[in-house]
């Protein structure tokens, strides 16, 4: 009697800690991205990137998360043009006229947040998840002010003293961006689903994110989905 009890408190051990086993120490995610600004950059143009994360699994639903993201665009952006007067491509100072012009300007957010994940393991497969996640977004564009065209000018006096044989003096043509570099203070809140392959890969189907950014003292909601692939490395 008493062998077959320790027979079963044995078994019984040794399940336990299979369970045990099967909870990954770290899990690696990868993949892309979709976010939308809702009062952020670029008057909500809609921006595709890459999305990674890694969760250090502490328990069998609690994690520390370490998340990072990098989303791009590109927007048409009105600037001014400055055109040379016909005829006067040669001449020094010549007659300069304005008008609008439309130009490809870029645009980039990078994200470094870190929180806590709860998962819900009741499923072999299906893997239910949320976090709260907190940091910083990095955001800069690149906006379109102006073009000047290659032109010729009268020299300086400076100029003349060393060469007094000078007539003009050659202007390079200049594209004018204004560099736009803002870093916020950032909230994420949301959740995803992780769908199990086999013990090393999963596939994340959805997450799906609320971010909160404060921006120059006010907030603003921004929308990011993301999608990809789960690496598993250790057991805990």
């Amino acid at each position: 009697m008493m062998r077959n009890l320790a027979l079963v408190a044995v078994l019984i051990s040794f399940c336990t800690l299979a369970v045990a086993q099967e909870l990954p120490q770290y899990e690696v995610f990868g993949g892309w991205s979709y976010f939308r600004p809702e009062g952020g950059l670029n008057d909500m143009t809609p921006t595709h990137g890459w999305n990674a994360s890694l969760n250090v699994n502490l328990n069998e639903w609690f994690s520390i998360v370490l998340d990072g993201g990098g989303n791009y665009t590109r927007f048409q952006d009105t600037g001014t043009l400055n055109v040379i007067a016909e005829g006067q491509e040669e001449e020094p100072n010549p007659d300069i006229s304005q008008m609008e012009e439309t130009r490809t300007s870029s645009g980039r957010a990078h994200t470094f947040t870190v929180g806590m994940r709860f998962t819900f393991r009741e499923h072999e497969k299906v893997h239910p998840y949320y976090h709260a996640l907190f940091g910083v977004r990095h955001s800069a564009s690149d906006d379109y002010v102006s073009y000047m065209p290659g032109y010729y000018r009268l020299p300086f006096q400076d100029e003349l003293d060393e060469d007094p044989t000078i007539e003009k003096v050659w202007v390079p043509e200049v594209y004018n961006y204004y560099y736009d570099v803002r870093d916020n203070f950032l909230m994420i809140f949301g959740g995803g689903l992780d769908v199990a392959v086999n013990e090393k890969w999963s596939v994340r189907a959805f997450q799906a994110d609320y971010q909160v950014e404060r921006d120059s003292g006010n907030f603003s909601p921004n929308i990011r989905i993301s999608a990809g692939v789960v690496y598993n490395i250790g057991e805990r």
